[in-house]
């Protein structure tokens, strides 16, 4: 009788603890808020530039008959005028040079027999401007009469080339950089070129694939190869333009995140046998004590805030009535999530569940997904996510959402802005698929309104054609955009095949390169990252280029603005602006006003 009463209090007191735990985690969520978010952004200061400061102008003269040179075209147009924020101008190839003045001009396309103004092209470069190929050209007779000046000695017919070698820091933190992995292939011209040139790359069997030479008064820049038409090597093409000038500065986002979707969710009950072998824990065990807690020492160690979203339910459900069928879930987005908000991390949406909200038809690939039957039901599915997550966190705004397979169909798009009230950022993919259909993004703000802030890279394991990612993104944007879902080590394809010990392992060398690379990348949430794309997106620079300063005028200016800052020389000093080198020959401006000023010591 005694030990029953013992015992009796005993359950009695565990479950007043256990309950005055849930009544605590419950009072805390139902206090918090998007303490992570700028609620209000000032409005931008308004400046008049000096009228003898006028922005770079670069002339692309490109083919309309070669799909390539279009793509090229495509991508310089977003490069220069969209995130570097300079003039552009358009040449096709049988027009005649105006008589304007160009700072620097491109050769967008392979057919240079083509160009009807070619030699006043290249008087442009002798007489001290800058001339790019940013794809080898073939040959003819072009070719044949200025190859000398290229620095080629000789050369013979195209050859297929596959990797790269970074001789130097093309794209910043990159320099030494080698894959001999197929994402990178070419049709190259077979060069020898001579002692003069300045090789900056070449195919990872030393064929050159990128060089400067000096021509007279000026410089050519030759790409000999053929990858520019894509748009997942913009990076590397705002390296080659970076070359063009002795000192080139351009505006950047500067945003480091890491997305993690489906999280908080549903989590498999059971054993994964897998998991069990190497750690002797349940699948939600494992993610609590191993995965969950592995994340959160990253976050510490490496300056990262996540951004998670939330999935209700894994059901297939495409129609009314929606609903919770998972009584456990709610009780991880409680836990997790306030753990991921205490830790300076932002809860977004994905789903009410897994279904991509597009109609029959919609998605080209079989992923096993019901078609939405009406925008009414997508709606009132976002709708009963936003309840759910309320029911948790009240207080809080939910101002990001993340497709499901990152696939969002224009219904699927409208019918997010009813049921999300909000709805601030929607982050898709920055390159598409093969098929075509997912939610292909630029760094933008849309015509209604919303923030599109697209991902660039995923997953736990380290490839080279992922870190060739993130080198092209931090150099063209500033932007560390990376996602991962918890259950990938579930998942045989997602994983590689890989345990989460070699996972986790190679997460962790992806998180410290980027740390140890890019330290100067601001740890973002995804609301954080949206607001200074908004700061990015409105400020329109002009650039000043002096004998011994070069200044900067920003109007449309919000603190902070940050630049890019490519130099052969020293610099001295700043004015309104502070200056941080991030690799050889290469600076971080933040401008801290409207205007600010680079002193420069020239090298001798």
């Amino acid at each position: 009788m005694y030990k029953k009463t013992i015992i009796l209090i005993l359950f009695g007191l565990i479950g007043m603890a256990v309950l005055f735990q849930v009544t605590r985690l419950d009072i805390i969520s139902r206090g918090s808020k998007n303490i992570n978010v700028v609620n209000k952004i000032i409005n931008p200061i308004k400046i008049n530039i000096p009228s003898h400061v006028n922005k770079e102008k670069f002339l692309i003269i490109y083919d309309e008959l070669e799909p390539g040179s279009l793509k090229i075209k495509d991508n310089l147009n977003n490069i220069l005028k969209k995130y570097m924020k300079k003039h552009i101008v358009h040449m096709e190839v049988n027009e005649e040079m105006r008589n304007i003045h160009y700072d620097t001009i491109i050769i967008a396309l392979e057919y240079i027999d083509r160009i009807k103004d070619f030699e006043n092209i290249m008087n442009f470069a002798k007489d001290g401007g800058t001339l790019i190929f940013m794809e080898r050209p073939l040959d003819g007779e072009n070719l044949n009469k200025i190859y000398k000046y290229l620095g080629i000695e000789e050369y013979n017919d195209l050859i297929d080339t596959k990797g790269i070698k970074l001789k130097e820091n093309l794209l910043i933190g990159a320099k030494g950089f080698e894959s001999n992995e197929e994402f990178i292939e070419n049709s190259s011209l077979d060069v020898v070129l001579n002692h003069k040139p300045r090789v900056y790359a070449t195919s990872y069997d030393n064929m050159p694939l990128l060089w400067s030479n000096t021509y007279g008064n000026g410089k050519i820049i030759v790409f000999n190869g053929t990858i520019t038409n894509e748009k997942v090597n913009t990076g590397l093409m705002a390296g080659i333009i970076s070359l063009s000038r002795d000192e080139f500065i351009y505006p950047i986002i500067n945003s480091k995140l890491v997305h993690i979707d489906d999280f908080p969710s549903p989590i498999p009950e059971g054993i994964n046998p897998h998991i069990y072998e190497d750690y002797a824990r349940t699948i939600p065990q494992f993610y609590r004590e191993i995965w969950w807690a592995h994340m959160l020492k990253l976050s510490k160690k490496y300056n990262i805030k996540y951004t998670s979203y939330i999935i209700e339910t894994y059901n297939d459900r495409v129609e009314e009535p929606f609903y919770q069928d998972d009584i456990k879930a709610k009780n991880y987005l409680l836990i997790y999530g306030r753990e991921l908000l205490k830790h300076g991390g932002e809860i977004g949406i994905h789903g009410y569940n897994h279904q991509s909200l597009a109609p029959k038809g919609y998605i080209k690939e079989d992923l096993g997904y019901n078609p939405w039957h009406s925008e009414k039901d997508m709606v009132a599915s976002i709708r009963e996510v936003i309840n759910y997550g309320h029911s948790v966190f009240p207080n809080y705004h939910f101002r990001t959402y993340v497709p499901p397979s990152n696939i969002l169909s224009p219904e699927g798009r409208r019918s997010i802005k009813k049921g999300m009230p909000n709805l601030k950022i929607i982050s898709g993919l920055y390159l598409n698929n093969y098929t075509k259909d997912v939610y292909e993004q630029e760094f933008e703000i849309s015509e209604d309104g919303i923030i599109e802030f697209p991902r660039l890279t995923y997953g736990y394991t380290k490839r080279d054609d992922e870190l060739w990612t993130i080198y092209n993104g931090i150099n063209l944007f500033g932007v560390f955009s990376h996602f991962i879902h918890p259950d990938d080590i579930l998942d045989t394809h997602r994983s590689d095949g890989k345990s989460w010990s070699e996972l986790s392992k190679e997460f962790e060398y992806i998180q410290r390169t980027v740390y140890e690379k890019y330290g100067w990348l601001r740890a973002n949430t995804t609301s954080q990252g949206g607001i200074n794309l908004i700061k990015y997106e409105d400020a329109a620079p002009h650039i000043e280029y002096g004998e011994n300063e070069i200044k900067i005028y920003c109007n449309n200016f919000r603190p902070h603005i940050y630049f890019i800052f490519r130099t052969i020389n020293r610099v001295k000093k700043s004015k309104n602006c502070k200056v941080q080198s991030i690799d050889e020959g290469v600076y971080l401006i933040q401008l801290e006003d409207s205007s600010g000023t680079i002193y420069m010591e020239k090298e001798e």
